[in-house]
């Protein structure tokens, strides 16, 4: 029965680890696409984390450019090519579609949904900007503070979360290697 077990496990290791037979030479079989799937999650969380940390710098940098009288697409492109890491990526794209005749409006509505939802305040603001001719550097200001300030609330809770999650660790890894080291020795003189 061993013997089967064994035979059992090592075939789905095999399975698990081995290239499949129709992939090329940089993919591999099952357990690539089982990695995948495990990722994509975790992957997208971080991805969608990050955009959300490049909210307030973003924001204050479309308010710096259309303080400098640079109008609402000059500032998308400004995002494009000076803005943080992943939102310029996103921002590089819109332009592009910007380029290629796609209206402002259209544009700043996809912008929610390619780049992060955190926008859609900023976006709506300059919809109304393009619409109703507003000012629109105070508000851009106002809604990046706000985005700063729930960065920091953001922060302060995981940082409260910080000695709940370290106790697992703590207790698992100190307290055995505490009876290890103190109590074993005891009990093994006193035998």
């Amino acid at each position: 029965m061993s013997l089967l077990v064994w035979l059992a496990s090592t075939g789905l290791l095999l399975t698990l680890l081995w290239p499949s037979v129709d992939s090329d030479a940089t993919s591999w079989g099952l357990s690539s696409r089982l990695l995948d799937a495990a990722r994509a999650p975790g992957q997208t969380r971080l991805r969608t984390r990050r955009l959300d940390e490049e909210v307030p710098a973003t924001l204050d940098l479309i308010c710096l450019a259309i303080g400098a009288g640079a109008t609402v697409a000059a500032a998308l492109r400004t995002v494009a090519l000076r803005g943080p890491q992943h939102t310029a990526a996103h921002a590089t794209k819109l332009v592009a579609e910007l380029d290629a005749g796609l209206s402002l409006d259209a544009v700043l509505r996809r912008i929610p949904n390619s780049i992060a939802p955190a926008y859609q305040p900023a976006v709506d603001t300059l919809r109304t900007t393009l619409t109703h001719g507003s000012p629109v550097g105070e508000l851009i200001l106002r809604l990046g503070d706000e985005a700063r300030a729930s960065r920091q609330r953001q922060l302060e809770k995981r940082a409260r979360q910080l000695p709940v999650l370290l106790l697992f660790p703590l207790v698992a890894c100190s307290l055995p290697a505490l009876i290890v080291g103190a109590v074993v020795p005891l009990v093994v003189v006193s035998l």
